[in-house]
């Protein structure tokens, strides 16, 4: 159960940019491996809408130079 609830939280961390793989190596280990399971990776489905906003706002913030690496000072 509580592998459900954090990979949400991780899931949600990853897509706002949070650099889990610089700050929480293992957490981002343990991420990917149950993110390979399609019973996991299939439960967070994301609309293609929902992708290309994501994908644009993080092109918006690293024209801008505000990623949340660069403005938490992760870099």
């Amino acid at each position: 159960m509580v592998d459900v609830a954090w990979y949400v939280y991780t899931h949600r961390l990853r897509l706002a940019g949070y650099p889990m793989g610089l700050l929480k190596p293992e957490v981002d280990a343990w991420f990917l491996t149950l993110h390979a399971r399609p019973a996991f990776a299939n439960g967070l489905a994301i609309t293609e809408q929902t992708k290309r906003l994501v994908a644009q706002n993080h092109r918006i913030q690293e024209e801008s130079g505000r990623t949340l690496p660069e403005i938490a000072g992760w870099q």
